[in-house]
């Protein structure tokens, strides 16, 4: 999955480089490109003046030569815009242009100095170029052009200087370019050193950044969001298809011996095939005991390479996070760097103690809910409860609006005890399953079902109206509860009386509503059971229906 954007605005595989510390990828630091230029420039200068107070040429040519001596710089700055295969093509073009200039201006002042003039020093700075740029072996190429291209300047011209005098001169050039030479390659390796310990600190910093909020991000207390952000801070790290998952089974490297499972906690399905390369590269890894690079030999393809490290758990879970690694692109087959499976292993000890607070705030939760639902539900038939019963009377009454109605229906079996008496309490328990599950069918969304203890069962029917909802739930109770039961492989016949009390749902009397529906049911078990019957009471509450008979 894709890493999310860095806080500081340096995105994944990013480094931040201050530009004057920059090797170019021919060796040069940019400063010293830089430097270039201007010695470039001041040259220029002092050999335009040189030619003037010489009268070597004239004020037009002067200028125009050191006009192109100036403009190689232009060519320097496209350089820089380049890429290294025409960087090092634009520096040999530099180097030359460079070694032209020198010469011409060499031939210019040929026969308007004299042999004790140091004018023929300015061959020293084509010749210090070619080893700064391109080490002793620069130099050397750099000082055979140039005493090549100077003694043809010296034959051409005439009279010629002795050749005792020119290579004397030539030798001076040399012995000044060959130490520079050396200095340079020097230079260069420790600029590139340094450059690479630079950039190995800034992947570390950059990885313990990612660490360290990927760490801050796990303190969540709900396990697929730990499971989220581990994913995500490996992404960060260099790592791709990042996945996470419990390994089961003894130990061993031997896949067949071996399964997977989700984090306990996390609503992921996980499913692996024994051949799978993230099952393969998690055996491997326990085998080992470390995190490991699966294949463990090279593989052409890189992105066949897995990586598998321990999420370390303080109980007995075994839990493995895999990821793709493809490297840097230029060694098949390595591992990450150590400072990557260091940080990687921080951070698995941080996404541990995550996942351990949250599988137990997860545990917590659901003994809570599964607390509350024992406190508030029947443990037999799953229904509500007494308790449960009497606080949504309470929470309606609260609530109910002028002009509603708040009924309830009371429930005892008919013959329950007899039941009991002659099948003993297992079969009567599952007659009291089945009861329950009946009432269930008979009832309307939003209204409530309880079973207060024994064979007594209550009913709270809201957004009433009128009577007539309670009538023909009671009388389908009346009806359903005479059918027979098939309890294993008998089959048991009881009935139920009911009793329907109403009240206005705006303050009304949970005790005497209570009261009031009881009375109404031992008045249908007075007049032959298997029937409901209204409060009296309630008939003048709501205005209309009678009881049954």
């Amino acid at each position: 999955m894709p890493g999310p954007a860095r806080p500081d605005g340096v995105q994944k595989g990013e480094m931040r480089h201050e530009p004057n510390a920059e090797l170019a990828e021919t060796g040069t630091p940019v400063s010293v490109e830089t430097a270039f230029r201007r010695v470039r420039l001041l040259a220029g200068a002092l050999i335009l003046v040189r030619l003037w107070s010489t009268g070597a040429l004239p004020h037009v040519e002067s200028v125009l030569l050191v006009a192109a001596f100036w403009s190689v710089n232009l060519v320097a700055i496209v350089a820089e815009r380049e890429n290294a295969r025409h960087r090092v093509l634009l520096s040999v073009v530099q180097l030359f242009a460079d070694t032209v200039v020198v010469l011409l201006v060499a031939l210019a002042q040929h026969n308007h100095t004299s042999t004790e003039s140091a004018d023929w020093a300015v061959l020293v700075l084509p010749a210090i170029e070619g080893a700064i740029r391109f080490g002793i072996g620069g130099a050397i190429a750099g000082w055979v052009v140039l005493a090549g291209g100077y003694y043809a300047v010296n034959t051409a011209t005439s009279p010629s200087l002795p050749a005792a005098t020119i290579a004397q001169r030539l030798t001076v050039v040399l012995l000044v370019t060959l130490p520079v030479g050396y200095l340079a390659d020097y230079l260069v390796d420790e600029i590139a050193a340094h450059r690479r310990g630079r950039d190995r600190a800034e992947r570390r910093s950059a990885l313990l950044h990612a660490a360290a909020l990927g760490g801050r991000r796990t303190s969540r207390l709900d396990v697929d969001d730990v499971i989220e952000v581990v994913c995500a801070t490996v992404v960060d790290m260099g790592f791709s298809k990042p996945d996470v998952f419990e390994l089961l089974g003894p130990m061993g490297d031997d896949p067949a011996d071996v399964a997977v499972r989700a984090v306990r906690g996390s609503s992921t399905n996980v499913s692996f095939e024994p051949d799978d390369p993230r099952l393969l590269a998690a055996a491997s890894m326990r085998a080992e005991g470390s995190a490991t690079v699966w294949p463990p030999e090279s593989v052409d393809d890189a992105s066949a390479r897995l990586f598998a490290l321990p999420i370390p758990m303080i109980d007995h879970q075994f839990i493995v996070v895999t990821a793709r690694w493809s490297g840097d692109g230029t060694d098949i087959g390595a591992r990450p760097s150590a400072a990557q499976v260091e940080v990687l292993e921080l951070f698995a000890a941080q996404a541990a103690a995550s996942l351990h607070n949250a599988q137990v705030h997860q545990g917590l939760e659901e003994l809570k809910d599964r607390l509350d639902h024992e406190a508030s539900h029947d443990a037999l038939t799953g229904l509500a409860n007494r308790r449960r019963f009497t606080d949504e009377l309470q929470r309606i009454t609260r609530r109910g609006r002028p002009g509603d109605l708040i009924g309830v229906l009371f429930l005892d079996l008919d013959g329950f005890k007899v039941v009991n008496d002659r099948y003993g309490h297992e079969v009567g328990n599952d007659l009291l399953i089945a009861v329950a599950s009946r009432l269930r069918s008979c009832v309307r969304p939003g209204d409530l079902v309880a079973r207060l203890g024994g064979d007594e069962f209550t009913i709270m029917l809201t957004r009433l109206e009128n009577v007539a909802p309670a009538a023909s739930i009671a009388t389908r109770i009346c009806e359903l509860l005479s059918e027979p039961f098939l309890i294993g492989p008998r089959e048991i016949r009881i009935s139920t009386s009911v009793g329907i009390a109403f009240a206005p749902a705006p303050n009304a009397d949970i005790g005497d509503l209570l009261r009031r529906a009881d009375v109404a049911m031992y008045r249908s078990k007075s007049e032959g059971k298997a029937r409901w019957t209204m409060d009296p009471g309630s008939l003048e509450t709501a205005g209309d229906a009678g009881p049954e008979t």
